[in-house]
């Protein structure tokens, strides 16, 4: 009995130290075959893909399957992968999809193996006979990689092209009436945005308002308006609207014959040696004049280039309105409502209907200006009746939209990451809605993308993500404004806001800004620009004070950081960040 018991015993090691009574089997890789089932497993399992394409005619890939995939080391490493052979001349749709045929991961002949997420992100993509040694260094740096990002694959994956025309496509629409800051479409608007906000989970910036950010925001509406050219020898000429012409969308009601005087650039600047109004009476009269300076390079008239300037300078002495002239007429919300004013835009063909006889154009005349730098100014024989009619609301309020993805790092909590555009347009007036689908609905459309993209990552960021649609931009930077100079009472946003990146999408285009120290090094895809006094002036005037991201500049910084890139997606940088005025690169 007792000789029975050990002879089972000894049955029982046998079998189990040979895997059984048929045999045992060497451990090989578990390849698969269909791509599809493949991605799949790759999502459920949370693993790799690895992708060996190869055809049975080629040689080095025979010598990798005798060899290579036969490696105790590499085949252990296999397993923390999801493997798919692909079969260039049986597979030939996979292999042209993501094979050196297609050209989209850069590779050429066979074999080659592809490394990518279960989400489609290149890793790694190698090319030629691969010893054992050689594949398992590759396959170890492929998983430390993977580890690296995995947790950005529901982020990536929630990214889709519909997505942002889709948003773009709503924002444009009639429903929210061009979007002027202030009007009810504007604040439709501004809802619509925030309630997204909440669906993906970002955490309003405010419990008590949710994430809006109200502000004073007076807002004028024009129902219709007329122009006619009285032109010597009783001509008569009736403009087209948006041909021709256009109310500037902050006009008061008038309905006025009156004279024209042409003025210059339209600037009073005694200080800097330059007067378009010395000896023009310009009292009830119309004020015909070019946008711009006598000197582009002098920053000192940059204020006098300003709409809101530039108007009350014209209304101060007596002008009925001021009229500019331009290639076409263009929308324009930016600006004050002045009781009794009435601004308008002309095309420089209808200046030059003006200006017939005077033997001139609206060319001729910005040379000459451009030139001589000395104002050219005098009455024109032509009048003008312009009839406007609008209402104003000076009690409207405009709304900023904020929403933020809490940081995971306690010791970065000040560092702020700031992705914002502006929301607003130029509404709707005379029966016509302008829509602002490229400025700046689709610029809102990819910070929303971006939020909903983070709000899916599996592992926060170590510093807060604050995500802005700015109101108010359309006419003069209102929103950003006002949230640089109310920041919610949070911790959060306390610590050195104004020395924060801004990543502020506008259409095709994503600009990031940065002010750092003397002594920044940035990497090579930014570059970074010595600046002295008056290049930090220039590059004021020329881009910084051209966004939202100006409101977060400190004044006078001694370099600036800036990096323009263009894409149809988001830019291809590190993000860059800024504490007490150092830089530093953050991968």
């Amino acid at each position: 009995m007792r000789c029975a018991r050990y002879i089972l015993v000894f049955a029982l090691l046998l079998i189990a130290s040979v895997g059984g009574c048929g045999g045992g089997h060497e451990a090989e890789i578990d390849w698969k075959f269909d791509l599809d089932a493949a991605l799949a497993e790759a999502r459920r399992t949370n693993r790799p893909l690895m992708i060996d394409f190869m055809a049975e005619w080629c040689p080095p890939c025979r010598a990798m399957e005798d060899s290579t995939f036969n490696d105790p080391d590499v085949i252990q490493r296999a397993a923390s992968f999801v493997t798919i052979r692909i079969d260039v001349d049986k597979q030939r749709e996979v292999a042209i999809r993501y094979n050196g045929n297609a050209r989209k991961y850069g590779g050429v002949g066979i074999p080659n193996i592809l490394f990518m997420t279960a989400g489609q992100t290149r890793l790694k993509h190698i090319i030629g006979f691969q010893g054992p040694q050689q594949l398992v260094a590759v396959m170890d740096s492929v998983l430390d990689r993977f580890e690296s990002i995995s947790h950005l694959e529901s982020g990536l994956e929630s990214i889709r092209p519909a997505d942002p025309y889709n948003y773009c496509s709503k924002l444009a629409s009639d429903e929210f009436a061009g979007r002027l800051t202030g009007h009810e479409g504007y604040t439709a608007a501004a809802r619509w945005v925030a309630g997204k906000f909440g669906e993906w989970g970002l955490e309003p910036i405010d419990s008590e308002n949710g994430y809006l950010q109200a502000y004073h925001a007076p807002y004028t509406i024009v129902d219709n308006a007329e122009m006619t050219l009285l032109l010597p020898g009783e001509r008569r000429i009736d403009l087209e609207l948006m041909e021709d012409f256009i109310p500037m969308l902050f006009s008061d009601s008038g309905d006025t014959t009156a004279g024209l005087v042409f003025a210059g650039w339209g600037i009073h600047a005694p200080d800097l040696g330059y007067d378009d109004y010395e000896g023009l009476d310009v009292d009830g009269k119309f004020v015909l004049c070019f946008r711009g300076t006598p000197d582009r390079e002098n920053k000192a008239f940059t204020e006098h280039d300003q709409h809101r300037h530039r108007m009350k300078t014209v209304s101060d002495r007596g002008a009925l309105g001021l009229i500019y002239i331009y290639r076409e007429p263009l929308a324009n919300p930016n600006g004050d409502w002045i009781e009794g004013f009435t601004p308008a835009i002309i095309s420089e063909a209808a200046a030059d209907t003006i200006l017939e006889a005077r033997n001139k154009t609206s060319a001729d005349l910005k040379r000459d200006l451009r030139e001589y730098g000395k104002p050219l100014s005098f009455p024109l024989d032509a009048k003008i009746h312009f009839r406007v009619q609008s209402t104003h609301y000076p009690d409207g309020v405009g709304y900023n939209v904020v929403g933020y993805i809490r940081g995971s790092d306690p010791a970065l909590e000040g560092e702020c990451l700031v992705i914002g555009g502006h929301l607003d347009h130029c509404g709707r007036h005379m029966g016509l809605v302008f829509a602002g689908a490229q400025d700046n609905a689709s610029g809102s459309a990819t910070v929303m993308e971006i939020a909903e993209a983070f709000s899916k990552l599996t592992r926060r960021p170590r510093r807060p993500v604050v995500f802005v649609l700015f109101g108010g931009e359309e006419k003069g930077l209102e929103g950003s404004y006002y949230f640089a100079d109310n920041l919610p009472a949070r911790r959060l946003l306390e610590a050195n806001l104004r020395g924060m990146p801004v990543y502020e999408p506008r259409g095709s285009i994503v600009t990031l800004t940065i002010p750092v120290r003397a002594g920044g090094r940035a990497r090579s895809s930014i570059t970074v620009e010595r600046a002295t006094d008056e290049d930090v002036a220039d590059i004021a005037s020329s881009l910084l004070d051209r966004g939202e991201h100006f409101q977060f500049m400190p004044a006078w910084t001694e370099d600036v950081l800036r990096s323009t890139s263009r894409s149809r997606g988001l830019a291809a940088a590190d993000f860059m960040l800024v504490r007490d005025g150092t830089l530093r690169a953050e991968h």
